[in-house]
């Protein structure tokens, strides 16, 4: 098996979205760098309205791609929140 190296760009951008916090109710950071690369990489980006009205919350992506080719469209559904431990846990 291949070992993980750090100038990987897939080692690289999942390291740089593990050092970003994203604790339940604190999305925006992450929403903010995802648009910025799904747009960049020619994705329609619009977001929903947060449930919470905080400068940290974030609603849902949608993001879309067009493609070219004929078949069944993909839908692929992910959580960019993550659970922080106990010493970690917000206030």
């Amino acid at each position: 098996m291949k070992s993980a190296r750090a100038d990987d760009p897939l080692v690289s951008l999942f390291l740089e979205l593990a050092g970003i916090s994203s604790n339940s109710g604190h999305e925006r950071e992450i929403c903010d760098f995802l648009t910025v690369r799904l747009r960049g990489l020619g994705f329609e980006v619009s977001k929903s309205d947060p449930i919470k009205d905080t400068p940290a919350s974030a609603g849902n992506l949608y993001c879309r791609l067009d493609g070219d080719s004929p078949g069944v469209p993909i839908l692929f559904s992910a959580h960019v929140d993550t659970v922080a431990s106990e010493e970690d846990a917000l206030p």
